[in-house]
């Protein structure tokens, strides 16, 4: 599959009763709390796939017409990690140079 979809769930409890893993995905619950943010706020929420491979979690289109892509990481204090979520955001402005850029971590403001 080119895009597979993305599921998010709208009660987060039910990921733990039914996940196969019993350890908390907190990456993963931060992402989907985003997304139902970005549900209240309106915002049309998609991925992006870069031409380098890279996945931006969230292309957000709000009803006003702006555009913004998301990282979405728990714990960028690995220098690895840090890299690797930026690259992703820079190498997607030739897709959307339109759109803000955004980081969103559990960490470092």
């Amino acid at each position: 599959m080119v895009n597979p979809v993305k599921p998010y769930i709208i009660d987060t409890g039910l990921i733990a009763s039914f996940a196969i893993r019993r350890e908390r995905d907190i990456g993963h619950l931060l992402e989907n709390s985003i997304f139902m943010e970005l549900c209240r706020r309106n915002a049309k929420a998609q991925y992006i796939i870069t031409k380098s491979g890279f996945e931006v979690d969230f292309l957000a289109s709000y009803p006003d017409g702006t555009r913004q892509a998301i990282q979405v990481a728990a714990d960028i204090g690995n220098p690895g990690t840090r890299n690797r979520e930026l690259r992703a955001l820079v190498d997607t402005h030739p897709i959307v140079p339109d759109a803000g850029f955004l980081l969103i971590n559990l960490d470092i403001e």
